[in-house]
């Protein structure tokens, strides 16, 4: 079957360069008042969308692959295509056409394409090449792509909100109710992404952290607020379905391949951590690029926590986030310590045990970073070697955090006795008192934090968490 006809290859891979042609090549013929919204999709090709290779292995071209999948949008009936194609680029590549995150106008900007049947004629249609239900959003091109559709949103006439962005999940007409995937949701985060992004010729957000690495420390800090079970245990109902729900390890209740937590499920404690620390990893490359602001260690560590205690979405709209990038770090801590409350039958209740993890949260925030040792000079002898006594033995240099000897292997899982389920918090009517700066600082365990693949493109395989094993085991060495 032919590939689809009329189809352009215009790549840009610089913001400014997208701008230049949107306001010289598009705008001057966009009809007023098109369109009204833009339409987020994914391709949902796993294999396809590893940079610079086909399914067999071979050496391929973002613009050929994209060719390929024009063929399977021929046998679907589509005679025009979307109208532009996010493809993922790989820092690991030598070829410079593979190396760079990239846009690709694919059809006409200024008439209606093909991509989503029930807004076809009112939205600009945009694919990202990879299948989010699989593969992790690479922090860098979630950046990139915020970035791009505030150009759009800007040449449009409009901001993105509710009726202005959608998922094409929402389209009931096509009922692609996977797309663009369970790793590109929540749709607030690309809303609050799109109105933070970095315009062309704007000053860089400072500390805008789409290749900050995640807090070392958040693991170690969460595992102590969490605890650790290595057997299922119930954790709460589903709020949709009232089915009973459990947890296991460090409160996963959802392993990285997708599939829920059973009541009869074991695990070793290296499990544990593995689960804990891809979770984190996939929250901070959701929440890092909505701070606009300066990023401590220690916030990073309080920003993770409130992540695995609630969800990155809720993050994305905490009243906290807002006045954190307008400088008002009282307010935001005010706002932060009233997410402290439960329900009880009905109610909204203060718990103690919430009112605690937020003071250690809210002193951790406020604690300075120790200092750095000043270096001790050694005097060299004229031979140039240093004197015996100058020379630390090896009992006295202090074992580096994560360098502990891996522990033998364990037999059959330990059962550890099921924790009571941590109650659910959720914020206050109205903002609590601030919690007071002279409270104690907590101390975090020392220890390295797993710095998980996402900060270039690696597809992980359904199932398997081979990659993230690899990294967590490999990182022991470190």
């Amino acid at each position: 079957m032919p590939a689809m006809q009329n189809l352009k290859f215009l790549k840009f891979t610089k913001l400014a360069d997208l701008k230049y042609y949107l306001d010289t090549e598009v705008k001057p013929h966009l009809p007023a008042g098109w369109p009204r919204m833009v339409v987020l999709h994914n391709a949902a090709v796993p294999h396809k969308a590893w940079p610079g290779f086909d399914v067999h292995g071979h050496r391929i071209t973002p613009q050929q692959r994209i060719k390929n999948m024009s063929v399977d949008w021929v046998s679907r009936g589509m005679t025009k295509p979307p109208h532009a194609m996010f493809t993922i680029g790989d820092e690991g590549q030598e070829d410079p056409e593979l190396f760079e995150d990239a846009f690709w106008v694919m059809g006409d900007l200024t008439k209606p394409g093909q991509h989503s049947k029930e807004w076809n004629a009112v939205s600009w249609g945009f694919e990202m090449f990879a299948d989010f239900d699989i593969d992790q959003m690479p922090p860098r091109f979630f950046t990139f792509v915020c970035a791009v559709l505030r150009l759009f949103y800007d040449l449009a006439g409009r901001e993105p909100n509710d009726d202005t962005f959608k998922l094409h999940l929402e389209d009931v007409i096509s009922k692609h109710f996977h797309c663009p995937g369970k790793n590109a949701q929540p749709k607030s985060l690309w809303i609050n992404g799109v109105r933070l992004a970095q315009r062309p010729g704007e000053p860089a957000p400072v500390g805008l952290g789409h290749l900050d690495p995640v807090p070392r420390g958040a693991g170690a800090w969460i595992n102590d607020r969490e605890g650790e079970v290595l057997v299922a245990y119930k954790d709460g109902t589903d709020k949709a379905t009232g089915a009973q729900l459990y947890a296991i390890g460090n409160g996963t209740q959802i392993y990285p391949d997708g599939t829920r937590v059973k009541a009869d499920d074991v695990c070793t404690p290296e499990q544990a951590a593995k689960w804990r620390d891809v979770r984190i990893a996939s929250d901070w490359s959701h929440a890092r690029p909505l701070v606009k602001v300066p990023v401590s260690e220690n916030l990073g560590i309080v920003i993770c926590s409130f992540c695995y205690e609630f969800t990155a979405a809720d993050f994305a709209t905490s009243t906290w986030l807002r006045l954190l990038n307008a400088g008002d770090v009282a307010g935001a801590q005010a706002s932060f310590a009233s997410w402290n409350h439960k329900r009880v039958n009905g109610e909204l209740v203060e718990d103690p045990g919430l009112t605690h993890r937020r003071t250690l949260e809210i002193a951790l925030w406020n604690q300075k970073p120790a200092a750095s040792p000043v270096p001790v000079p050694v005097s060299l002898p004229a031979g140039g070697q240093p004197a015996p006594s100058a020379v630390p033995s090896a009992t006295s240099v202090p074992p580096k955090p994560g360098n502990a000897p891996l522990a033998p292997p364990i037999a059959a899982p330990v059962a550890a006795k099921p924790a009571p389920a941590v109650p659910k918090a959720v914020p206050a009517p109205a903002p609590a008192a601030p919690v007071s700066a002279t409270a104690a600082p907590a101390k975090a365990t020392p220890g390295a934090v797993v710095v998980l693949p996402g900060f270039h493109y690696v597809p992980a395989k359904p199932g398997s968490g081979f990659w993230a094993w690899l990294v967590a085991w490999l990182d022991r060495f470190r």
